[in-house]
């Protein structure tokens, strides 16, 4: 969705989506330290900006800092900000009506026990214009988290009470900036407070369990003695994806290899049939991404036809096979 409104803004506006945000939002409410696209740095040291957090994730019991660039998730999760831009940030959609208070009207209604611990003292539940909309204790609230490679951002408005909160974490995967906004609020509100801690750590091992049983390979168990129906080679080709756009699968005289973007590569070892295990050569990436595997399809002539990954960060990408290459090899040739 949001992909999707960078690129509307693009058009609308010229440019690239960046530019538009610059002209059209960050710049005219003085976020000077909001960064888009490339200007960000993210994920390339040497390019950071100076006095910026590094994103951070965990493999098995190491914290690494994640280098994979961000920026083919454009306005998804391609910008960066800080705390003094984002206090501007909440005071604007705070005070000011018209459309932008029509962003927190609700449009799609949600089951608010499918998302346990996260909504613990919510009663209802929907989806409005980038805001989840609901409330806290009885009082209005909106609400939205993200995060992306090792970064988390929350920011959640009680608009009647006048109140925003927004917590930063450079560490991905946990519900940390749900606990300390709950903690804060229940402080603010006078509430009596809760475990916000033990809580969301163990609402989150239980999304975890869910996250990797969902990636494993299709069709469930491996199957032994099932030989892919083609050479290793022949799989190679680029597969493109509307949504998450090329990948290109090249064979380096040894094995196959999965190249999407910037930073993402990596080996794929046969499963069983014609689904490949990935294995993600940056650790980083790894402890991201986790478990992911790759099935290609045939069409009727015994010719790859598409490719279908799951356990991309619990996506299902689907991409169809594209050009007349029957091969690609490593060295371009």
């Amino acid at each position: 969705m949001y992909i999707l409104a960078g690129e509307a803004l693009a058009r609308a506006f010229g440019g690239g989506w960046e530019r538009a945000l610059a002209d059209r939002i960050t710049g005219p409410l003085g976020m000077r330290n909001t960064l888009a696209g490339e200007a960000t740095g993210l994920g390339r040291e040497a390019s950071a900006p100076e006095n910026a957090a590094r994103p951070h994730v965990r493999l098995d019991d190491s914290l690494l800092v994640a280098t994979t660039p961000r920026t083919h998730v454009g306005p998804a999760g391609g910008i960066r900000s800080s705390a003094e831009d984002l206090t501007i940030w909440m005071r604007f959609h705070l005070e000011a009506g018209g459309e932008v208070a029509a962003m927190r009207e609700p449009r799609t209604p949600l089951p608010v026990e499918a998302f346990g611990a996260q909504y613990a003292r919510s009663s209802r539940l929907s989806y409005g214009s980038g805001w989840f909309v609901s409330d806290y204790a009885g009082r209005p609230m909106v609400d939205h988290i993200g995060g992306h490679g090792g970064m988390v951002a929350n920011v959640t408005l009680l608009p009647e009470e006048g109140i925003g909160v927004a917590v930063l974490t450079n560490h991905g995967d946990n519900l940390l900036p749900v606990a300390v906004t709950y903690r804060i609020l229940d402080i603010l509100l006078g509430l009596d407070p809760r475990p916000w801690n033990r809580t969301m750590i163990d609402f989150w091992d239980g999304v975890r369990a869910m996250r990797d049983a969902g990636a494993e390979a299709p069709g469930g168990a491996r199957v032994e003695d099932a030989p892919s129906r083609l050479p290793a080679a022949d799989y190679g080709g680029r597969y493109a994806s509307p949504v998450y756009g090329d990948l290109d699968v090249e064979w380096d005289g040894e094995a196959l290899r999965l190249r999407y973007g910037a930073g993402l590569h990596g080996r794929l070892s046969h499963w069983h049939h014609d689904t490949f295990r990935v294995a993600w050569a940056d650790p980083a990436v790894r402890a991201i991404l986790g478990r992911g595997f790759v099935s290609f399809g045939l069409d009727m002539a015994g010719r790859p036809s598409g490719l279908t990954m799951t356990g991309f960060q619990g996506e299902r990408v689907e991409a169809p096979r594209v050009g007349d290459d029957a091969s690609r090899r490593a060295d371009g040739r």
